[in-house]
């Protein structure tokens, strides 16, 4: 299984911080560099281009992939700038021809946020709770916290049955769904999915923020 991370307003993954009225929320889209506001929320975007493994146009996994355009897209009223991808290698051993990265780190973010986005899904199945990444928040204060993102419970395969099970997690849930690009007779559509996870310390600033695959 190998995770795919949009940077931008969620790692698109593209990634975003929101921030509630004072810097209460951060979001993190991948090529953004300036904040933007919905429904009376600020959110800011965390700059993954320096990680980002292929370009939002160029990242077709199969024929029938048919994602969203690229470029700001609003999704559960957060925006995400879906300019670039971060595909991570989450199966081990590594393959002769596997060259993704495992690890992203030093990326910044100087900012005291409240909760996290990710628009994020996968190339292949794996099990029900089987760990991909974790991302790893890094106080200023030098202590860390982290989130594991799993199978099943935050996202799924994006090649999905139009009545396959939603994930586990409740702060997660299916936010984009289209029929095939090509064999309109094909019943599997394409559907990425946006995780909200809440920062357990909203109040400290975090310097910068780290992703780590989890290699099985």
């Amino acid at each position: 299984m190998r995770h795919w991370l949009f940077k931008r307003l969620v790692l698109g993954w593209p990634i975003s911080l929101c921030v509630l009225g004072a810097a209460d929320s951060i979001f993190v889209p991948v090529f953004a560099s300036r904040a933007a506001s919905d429904g009376g929320q600020v959110f800011y975007p965390i700059d993954f281009s320096a990680q980002a493994t292929r370009q939002w146009t160029e990242f077709r996994p199969w024929i029938n992939w048919n994602p969203p355009a690229g470029g700001l897209q609003h999704f559960d009223g957060v925006p995400f700038q879906l300019d670039g991808v971060i595909q991570f290698r989450c199966i081990s051993p590594r393959s002769a021809n596997d060259a993704l990265p495992t690890r992203a780190r030093g990326i910044l973010v100087g900012r005291r946020f409240a909760r996290l986005h990710l628009f994020h899904f996968s190339e292949f199945s794996g099990q029900p709770g089987e760990p991909a990444v974790k991302f790893v928040l890094h106080g200023v204060d030098g202590k860390d916290n982290e989130f594991v993102v799993r199978y099943d419970v935050h996202f799924q395969d994006w090649s999905h049955w139009p009545q396959g099970p939603d994930c586990s997690d409740h702060d997660t849930r299916a936010i984009w769904r289209a029929p095939p690009r090509l064999q309109p007779e094909n019943p599997f559509m394409t559907v990425l999915w946006h995780t909200v996870f809440a920062n357990p310390r909203p109040g400290v600033e975090v310097a910068s923020v780290e992703v780590c695959s989890l290699l099985r």
